[in-house]
């Protein structure tokens, strides 16, 4: 392999795990917005 194909294999890799942990971070994101306040209700509507 040549130093450029070898370039082209590694950005490749860094661009789809880059895309990888945007897609985390906005699941985290929607977790903290959404879950997290229903979680911290559930006791008033248990209760």
């Amino acid at each position: 392999m040549e130093a450029k194909q070898v370039d082209d294999v590694v950005q490749r890799l860094e661009w789809k795990v880059g895309r990888r942990m945007q897609d985390v971070g906005a699941l985290g994101r929607e977790f903290h917005t959404h879950l997290l306040p229903s979680v911290a209700a559930l006791p008033e509507i248990v209760g």
